[in-house]
């Protein structure tokens, strides 16, 4: 999918709201604005900041873009529920992300590695070796 900054027009208002979403100080009150932006772009920024609550980061995981989808799984304070249903995602650029993603409980990455697409399973497995631990590993 096209970022719409890859256009050759920026929208300066759009990418202040990007930035604003991106950053780590950014009020909770704004970030909860700017979850409703009709940016889809702004959206995934909001998906992905750590700061933002979980009651946004549920109504992101089910936004109707899926990108916003993939921030939501980006983010490290996303609860279990949301990854377990980002899992089952019915894209599978959503269930790869959580598939590639070392922060998902080894649970999700061995439902991952069971899913029926073989890019998101195969992609789980590797996960799910690289995040053994190390004794583990030496060990296979």
């Amino acid at each position: 999918m096209q970022n719409e900054f890859m256009t050759s027009t920026i929208d300066p208002l759009r990418l202040r709201k990007c930035i604003s979403a991106s950053h780590e100080l950014t009020p909770v009150k704004l970030l909860v604005y700017l979850a409703g932006d009709r940016s889809a772009t702004v959206r995934q920024r909001v998906a992905e900041n750590p700061r933002t609550p979980i009651n946004v980061l549920t109504m992101l995981a089910n936004d109707v873009h899926p990108d916003v989808r993939i921030g939501v799984c980006d983010n490290q304070t996303t609860p279990y529920g949301l990854l377990l249903l980002l899992a089952c995602d019915s894209c599978p650029d959503v269930r790869y992300a959580i598939a590639e993603n070392s922060h998902v409980p080894r649970q999700i990455l061995c439902l991952c590695a069971r899913d029926e697409n073989p890019y998101v399973a195969v992609r789980a497995l590797k996960t799910l070796q690289s995040t053994q631990p190390i004794e583990q590993r030496d060990a296979a």
